[in-house]
């Protein structure tokens, strides 16, 4: 929302009178107070916005030697006004500046139209006025009163001080003294002691009569100094830690200064306004009738460069009026656009990571279902230690110490649960990878929403500035009415209390939006305070709409949109992973259910090998012993002659001895045949279980159906919304700028200007809410169809759309639509 002051007046103007007729060509001059940028760029806004407003009616001309640069002396400023007042061929004077302004209007008599444009203290008395005019002829001037007691107010509330520097040109101190006594009896009003300081050509000499017991700077004009010499002047001033305020505002505060209320439209709107009065006075009206009391776009410009630099921490109040510049960048390198958000929450989020751990776990439980099928190989080894007698007794079938080890190998030849146990962990592992696409898609979206909140809350943030901004501007317009006798002081007390009241939108706004950055940090799991830029900045950056214009034009009519909606569904059921998890589940116990079928007459089959052989055989049993008188018996080898009780010796034959090695081998068969109804009832279980399931599903896939119209529907909505809104938008802009013109010129009260500022804030707020309220519902669309376009290839993605519009076409056709 912006004042257009001087388009919408020239507009009343031109419906009220008659213009004259074209008396040939008009010559004016241009006096500036000397060489400077600011000067340059005055100089040529005001000669076209003349030129544009006067073209046609007049054939308006600046002659190069009306177009005069002084040197910063008074002398040489009031002899080049007066060398054009007396130039027969010059029509039009006008006095560029701050000096050239306050001498050419301070003259004795004008025998022609003179235009002072900046007269910034017009409450000195040899400035001529009268009820809001100059009441002197051929002289009319700009000014706006009670602009150095804000800006003292606002700049004290920047930072407290009681000693300040005062910064004028020379020439100014030199040739009006009143302006200096002026300032500090204003000054001492707020407990501050002042001291002015003459500017002249050298930097140095300014920065050395600025004394160590000055606390702050309030910059006047510095323009006798060339551009690098401010900037030079500027830098020191931050160096010695002093605050910097300038009249000036943008123009100073871009240079380093930091802080000033005077925006960068400042100078378009003086040359305007200059160009207007000139219109006026060439159709009849009396320059010494016309207002000099006039409001300045002004809006609390904050350099945080120089803030950070000076350590300044201003009220949040007087945050959330400012507007910042930076003018040299900072370090923050850590920038995110909505994809790198998103795909940087599903790399960090640990609910994500939990996930990942789990199907890498499910992993190994396939692995251990196939481990069922694999051979197994026991391998163990026996040392025995017995007693000696024992041994002996044993006749050498035990030693005293023997050791021995066995192998045993077993192999599953058949079994129905372990078969069912390897296709039941597959699917239960794909069950889970299907879940952790789920979790990802839902941390996605919620990173994508923390992201445009984020936007939009910066969104409100901004507009609320803008608001507030105008309210200022509404509050210099009441006092100018109030100064000219067109308004009481309740209407400035009124805009005052909706400063207030915007003030604290504003901070409300900030504070959402600093909420709005923590959150994301969250979702990002870094640290909640840690600074960083978006990379989609603005409410206009319709990157994201028209990256998605392949599916979006298809809202634009109702049969399109149906099919749409017909084909999204049967992708959104195909793609989700909520689906995939049961039909996984579903599979999973249909598996299990088929296995306990099989139970009641399927086998168990397996085959064992095991082999163990003796390593050592020591000690007592182990050789040839007596085994007792009482026997008389002797065993000596293969086929020995037993001697027993003394009778005649007999020939007996040798025992078979075993080697070492064992060897078994072994097949197993088992088939439980009953277990007191436990397979039956398993079987039933998981019958009801395959029924349970498939139940979820339908209603799984109903619910899905209507979230993904639901969802089609809220986008369409949302999408219309924003053209409609913006439309809105900007005619309740148009609507506000005539109003507050009528406002200007006393033609509507207060009443209707509130409203009609109130009805364009509502606005600008819908327009932005339905962009980014429209790009929720669209990552909320994203989300219902089971996958987010910046984590596909875009391939996939072309193809996906390709198959989409070959659907709706063809679909058409078979209609006969086209």
């Amino acid at each position: 929302m912006r004042i257009r002051l001087g388009s919408v007046l020239f507009l009343l103007f031109l419906a009220g009178n008659v213009l004259a007729q074209q008396v040939g060509s008009l010559r004016i001059g241009i006096v500036t107070d000397g060489p400077h940028p600011f000067s340059d760029l005055a100089r040529r806004y005001i000669q076209e916005e003349i030129t544009s407003l006067l073209d046609g009616e007049y054939e308006v001309e600046f002659p190069a030697r009306m177009q005069v640069t002084c040197d910063w002396s008074a002398n040489g400023v009031r002899k080049a006004i007066m060398t054009q007042m007396v130039d027969p061929e010059c029509d039009i004077v006008i006095a560029s500046g701050p000096v050239a302004s306050y001498i050419g209007a301070t003259l004795e008599m004008y025998p022609k139209l003179l235009i002072a444009p900046f007269v910034f203290n017009p409450n000195l008395p040899a400035i001529p006025y009268s009820e809001g005019t100059s009441g002197k002829e051929n002289l009319t001037y700009m000014t706006v009163p009670g602009l150095w007691q804000e800006d003292l107010q606002v700049f004290h509330g920047i930072t407290p001080f009681t000693k300040l520097a005062v910064l004028a040109p020379e020439t100014m101190t030199e040739e009006i003294p009143q302006c200096g006594e002026n300032f500090r009896a204003v000054a001492l009003q707020h407990g501050i002691e002042l001291t002015a300081i003459p500017v002249g050509s050298d930097p140095n000499s300014v920065l050395e009569q600025i004394g160590p017991d000055i606390e702050a700077v309030y910059i006047g004009s510095l323009l006798p100094l060339d551009d690098e010499d401010t900037r030079w002047l500027i830098q020191k001033l931050i160096e010695r830690d002093l605050p910097t305020f300038s009249l000036l505002g943008w123009f100073d505060v871009q240079r380093g200064v930091l802080a000033g209320r005077t925006t960068d439209e400042f100078l378009v709107q003086r040359a305007r306004r200059v160009a207007l009065d000139i219109m006026r006075v060439m159709n009849g009206e009396k320059a010494e009738d016309l207002p000099v009391i006039t409001s300045s776009s002004s809006k609390l410009v904050i350099n945080k460069t120089t803030m950070r630099k000076l350590g300044v921490s201003p009220a949040w109040d007087i945050i959330a009026a400012a507007e910042m510049i930076v003018t040299e960048k900072e370090s923050i390198e850590r920038k995110l656009s909505l994809a790198d958000a998103m795909r940087e929450a599903v790399e960090v989020n640990p609910d994500l990571l939990a996930e990942r751990l789990a199907v890498e776990s499910g992993k190994q439980d396939v692995r251990l279902a196939w481990s069922n099928w694999l051979p197994s190989v026991d391998l163990s080894a026996t040392g025995a230690f017995i007693d000696e007698d024992r041994a002996e007794a044993s006749m050498g079938q035990a030693a005293e110490r023997t050791f021995s080890g066995e192998g045993q190998v077993n192999q599953l030849l058949f079994s129905e649960p372990a078969m069912a146990n390897v296709s039941i962990q597959k699917k239960l592992q794909a069950q889970r990878e299907y879940h952790l696409k789920q979790v990802k898609l839902d941390i996605a979206l919620d990173a994508a929403e923390a992201y445009l909140t984020l936007l939009q809350t910066k969104a409100m943030e901004r507009i609320s500035r803008e608001n507030l901004r105008v309210s200022r501007e509404n509050l210099e317009l009441a006092r100018v009415r109030e100064a000219i006798g067109s308004a009481s002081a309740s209407e400035v007390y009124r805009w005052e209390a909706e400063i207030a009241s915007n003030t604290i939108d504003a901070i409300n706004a900030n504070s959402r939006r600093n909420l709005a950055e923590m959150q994301l940090n969250r979702v990002l799991r870094r640290p909640t305070e840690e600074a960083f830029e978006t990379l989609e900045k603005d409410i206009n950056d319709t990157m994201l709409i028209e990256a998605n214009s392949r599916v979006l034009k298809y809202f634009d009519d109702p049969l399109s949109f149906k099919l749409l909606r017909s084909y999204l569904v049967e992708a959104g059921l195909a793609n989700s992973p909520e689906i995939a998890q049961l039909d996984q589940a579903i599979a999973a116990q249909k598996r299990q259910l088929r296995s306990t079928k099989f139970s009641h007459f399927a086998p168990t089959v397996g085959v064992m090998l095991s082999v163990e052989n003796v390593f050592d055989r020591s000690g007592a049993g182990t050789g040839s012993s007596a085994s007792g008188e009482s026997f008389g018996s002797i065993m000596y080898g293969l086929n020995e002659v037993r001697v027993v009780n003394g009778l005649t010796p007999v020939m007996m034959s040798s025992f078979p001895e075993a080697d070492d090695v064992n060897m078994t081998i072994g097949i197993n068969v088992s088939l439980p045949l009953f277990e007191g109804g436990a397979k039956f009832a398993r079987r039933q279980q998981a019958s009801v279980e395959v029924s349970k399931l498939e139940m979820q599903r339908r209603s799984l896939a109903d619910k899905l159906e209507q979230n993904i119209r639901s969802t089609l529907h809220t986008v369409g909505a949302s999408y219309a919304s924003i053209r409609l809104s913006r439309q809105a938008a900007e005619a309740a802009d148009k609507s506000y700028a005539v109003v507050s013109d009528y406002y200007a010129q006393g033609m509507v009260g207060i009443i209707e200007l509130l409203d009609a500022q109130n009805m364009a804030l509502q606005a600008d707020l819908a327009a932005a809410n339905a962009l980014y309220q429209f790009l929720l519902d669209f990552m909320n669309m994203q989300r219902a169809l089971g996958q987010f376009e910046i984590f596909e290839e875009p391939d996939d993605i072309d193809a996906a759309y390709n198959d989409m519009d070959a659907f709706i076409e063809n679909t058409k056709a078979s209609l006969g639509v086209h």
